[in-house]
């Protein structure tokens, strides 16, 4: 490759000592360089933070180790700390249960963006570490493209992904209230209203080490407040968000009576939601109707449709 830019990797972790050295070991060995590592210890109580300093102290070469200690757990927020401080052209964030698949797996992120300008986000297939089976939670898409430029996709997915520094810096961060869920989507949506393309390549793949039968984060305390937040934010107008709203209550709805969500939960963070909307109403950022609109045929039900599936499936099991 011969235009090598810095490529900075942000990670997070707290209190998994085994899979954040099993992480910096695969980090290690990928052939890209140069490369800037930028752990954040979210106040592990576990001693991961004075073993990591141990480790791996901050040192000058092809790949340098810097280790951002929080003072209490922020959540998924403090991957800001990380984004924020690096210094890459490309930015990669990988969850402490993330691991690249291949040693060139930066490789083939930074080919995707060195091939399109106007690409701001690399979504990465997920795939289930105990199973091998792609994840449920891999980036969501539209199957019109080709494993080259990628699919139209709404967001990323954080286990493992990359971010194009210029369209982070230009969109933002991540939302400071928001605690476990939605970063994601949350920061592609303002990524798109300026402009960028967020595509998914199926072909670049992260392996996920959490168990494949493990709860569904969206439909925690934190993934059901934050999506509210996520509406509130970022909803073009209030016609909108009275629907959009409505519609995620006739979701949660459903979710409770086939089993998948708990009644008294999702009460509890409806009401902490609204007690909360201050936080999204202070910080709001309307996007256009046009984003709204392609996120939602996106994500919406013409997607789900069984002739969409099946296209995306091939995509993902090709």
């Amino acid at each position: 490759m011969a235009n090598t830019p810095l490529v900075s990797i942000v990670t997070l972790t707290r209190n998994r000592r085994e899979q954040i050295i099993r992480l910096m070991q695969a980090l290690h060995k990928q052939s890209y360089r140069p490369l800037e590592i930028i752990l954040i210890d979210n106040a592990s109580s576990d001693g991961t933070g004075a073993f990591l300093r141990q480790q791996y102290p901050t040192a000058e070469s092809a790949v340098s180790v810097r280790l951002l200690s929080m003072p209490d757990n922020q959540g998924m927020v403090a991957y800001n700390a990380g984004l924020q401080a690096a210094q890459g052209e490309y930015i990669l964030v990988m969850d402490d249960d993330g691991l690249p698949v291949g040693e060139d797996w930066v490789a083939q992120v930074v080919s995707c963006f060195q091939a399109n300008p106007r690409l701001g986000v690399v979504g990465c297939k997920i795939r289930m570490l105990d199973t091998g089976k792609a994840a449920s939670d891999s980036p969501w898409f539209l199957p019109v493209g080709d494993p080259v430029t990628g699919y139209p996709s709404a967001a990323y997915n954080g286990t493992g992904a990359g971010i194009r520094a210029k369209a982070l810096h230009e969109a933002g961060y991540y939302p400071a209230y928001f605690f476990m869920s939605w970063f994601e989507l949350h920061l592609c949506t303002r990524i798109l209203e300026a402009g960028w393309e967020v595509r998914y390549f199926p072909r670049i793949q992260v392996w996920h080490d959490r168990p494949s039968n493990a709860v569904n984060r969206l439909m925690t305390y934190d993934g059901i407040r934050d999506y509210y937040w996520y509406l509130w934010s970022l909803c073009p107008g209030p016609v909108q968000a009275t629907l959009d709203t409505l519609h995620y209550m006739g979701i949660i709805s459903k979710r409770i009576l086939t089993g998948e969500a708990s009644a008294s939960l999702a009460l509890r963070a409806t009401r902490d939601a609204f007690l909360g909307a201050r936080h999204a109403l202070r910080s709001r950022q309307p996007v256009s109707a046009n984003v709204w609109s392609y996120l939602r045929d996106i994500r919406g039900r013409r997607n789900k449709s069984p002739a969409m599936v099946q296209a995306r499936e091939a995509i993902n099991n090709a």
